[in-house]
């Protein structure tokens, strides 16, 4: 399995190098995939995936993500219907005959038997490439083993969370989780990619490009770029578990540095982010709330006598990453 590739196909090329080594031949793609375009007719698919997957002989199935123009439910087929994204009950549907696409609310079994749900999509300014009440409606409340997503849901949902406006889709994804009760849930914040999180193990930085599932005991091992097996670092959700570091906040509509060592704050706010009155950067004064499924609350110390601070009240954080040593905001993914 990979995370977010949004047009990358040489990180691509890595994560299918380092998974062949392992004898895999289907991969899972979560997030954005970047194979359509906006202005790219979605039938002229470019060559670059296909020769990646091809010279490791393997197949990719792909949800929808939050940047991806296409969007497929599961429907009856219809011959009349003369539409293109008809199809028969519990099949992919393949773009290509290297890529598949796994539609929101799409179920089977893996060879164990052991059963896994797809529920596609995830927030977004485009309203059909959210995750919305029919999608949760396709793929039902029966159980699965294994729900495959792009946006994890709430840690700690209150009754505001479930019905916050900000966060849409992963109100739904939330319900769709309780729906489903699976054992294993694996979301594109699950912490691998196709050039994901940088962690110090021992004297080097490892980079993480894949993770591969046991489907029979839904074991997860994660490979490096050079398809060596790593343990996954630690999980963070909560800015308050940590004292040092620098610390990549990803909101709905910002991203947000927050250096522990120095004691900085950087905001760097999105196309449709609503604008500070307040400066963007500053030094550190006080931080709530910095947790993945909440609003962070931030304050920075004033260099104006008639100003006591600075505050900031953040979209929803979607994850939290640490920055490496010398590591920017475009080198986590």
């Amino acid at each position: 399995m990979i995370g977010t590739v949004n047009g990358d196909w040489a990180s691509l090329t890595v994560a299918n190098a380092g998974l062949a080594r392992h004898e895999v031949r289907t991969v899972f793609q979560l997030g954005g995939l970047g194979l359509i375009p906006d202005d790219v007719d979605w039938r002229n698919l470019p060559a670059e995936p296909g020769r990646a997957l091809a010279a490791y002989e393997h197949k990719l199935l792909f949800l929808d993500g939050p940047s991806d123009p296409l969007r497929l439910r599961y429907v009856p087929f219809d011959h009349d219907s003369g539409l293109p994204w008809s199809w028969h009950r519990e099949e992919v549907r393949f773009v290509s005959s290297r890529i598949g696409y796994l539609p929101r609310g799409f179920r089977d079994e893996f060879e164990t038997a052991q059963k896994f749900a797809v529920l596609g999509g995830g927030e977004s300014d485009h309203e059909d490439r959210r995750v919305d009440d029919r999608d949760v409606e396709a793929l039902g409340r029966g159980y699965a083993d294994v729900l495959f997503t792009c946006l994890p849901p709430f840690e700690r949902p209150s009754a505001t969370d479930l019905n916050d406006k900000d966060a849409p889709s992963q109100a739904e994804v939330h319900r769709a989780f309780l729906a489903v009760r699976p054992r294993l849930l694996l979301a594109t914040g699950s912490a691998f990619g196709a050039k994901t999180l940088a962690y110090a193990t021992g004297l080097r930085t490892c980079r993480l490009v894949a993770a591969i599932l046991n489907t029979e005991t839904l074991d997860l091992e994660f490979i490096d770029d050079r398809g060596t097996r790593v343990e996954a670092p630690d999980d963070v959700t909560d800015l308050a578990t940590q004292t040092t570091g620098r610390w990549l906040l990803r909101t709905q509509s910002s991203q947000h540095v927050v250096d522990l060592d120095r004691g900085t704050w950087e905001r760097i706010p999105g196309s449709g982010a609503h604008r500070y009155d307040a400066p963007n950067t500053g030094l550190l004064r006080t931080f709530e709330d910095c947790a993945v499924g909440k609003s962070a609350f931030i304050t920075t110390r004033s260099t104006d006598l008639l100003v006591d601070y600075y505050w900031a009240r953040t979209s929803l954080i979607l994850s939290i990453d640490r920055l490496a040593h010398g590591e920017g905001v475009d080198d986590v993914r």
